[in-house]
């Protein structure tokens, strides 16, 4: 009898949470051309955003002992991101680097795909200073360019980067501070984070 007692609880708590679901639909287009941002609690949040109306995206984080505060993520949206090889160029040669091949022999970096912390430009890091990106050098109170990223956009053209190519704006950040910002290398403007932490 109490077997058939716990069986029995069983099967209603199973009936209970299945009840419990909701529902839900999400349209980002064909081959997700658009950005949802969807909570569980509130259903789908702010604006349907081009997925390819951004270049990168940088952490948002008032607290500099925050994994996140080196994140920089790259949008594979709008194309392809290389780093040149090192033992090549040297980053004082950021005029002069061929970017001829480099999609047969360069490396590609992705964002990690488990670790927001983790961008695209942050996959060379080796540990505080070496942010990937760039080394901060207490020095001169900065980052040094280490190194020099290639952005193979989808129609064929390139962009190449470094940390000196430093892009100076303020940006309103509120106390509900957003997870990332994003910024058009092509447009050159910030597109507003829905994402708050």
């Amino acid at each position: 009898m109490k077997k058939i007692i716990t069986s029995l609880a069983l099967v209603l708590v199973l009936v209970k949470s299945a009840s419990a679901q909701t529902d839900a639909s999400v349209s980002m287009g064909g081959s997700y051309v658009n950005n949802v941002w969807y909570s569980f609690e509130n259903g789908i949040v702010g604006s349907t955003q081009a997925a390819n109306n951004w270049d990168i995206a940088l952490a948002a984080t008032f607290s500099p002992t925050s994994s996140l505060a080196t994140s920089v993520l790259f949008n594979y949206k709008v194309g392809t991101l290389f780093i040149a090889p090192v033992t090549l160029t040297p980053v004082d040669d950021f005029d002069d680097l061929d970017t001829n091949g480099m999609a047969n022999t360069w490396q590609k970096l992705y964002n990690d795909d488990r670790d927001w912390a983790s961008g695209a430009f942050n996959q060379t890091a080796t540990g505080h200073p070496d942010y990937g990106w760039g080394t901060y050098d207490p020095g001169h109170t900065g980052l040094a360019a280490r190194r020099i990223f290639v952005i193979r956009y989808t129609d064929g053209s390139a962009k190449k980067l470094t940390s000196g190519n430093v892009i100076t704006t303020t940006v309103g950040m509120s106390a509900s501070c957003k997870w990332q910002i994003y910024y058009s290398l092509e447009f050159t403007n910030f597109i507003s984070s829905i994402f708050t932490m």
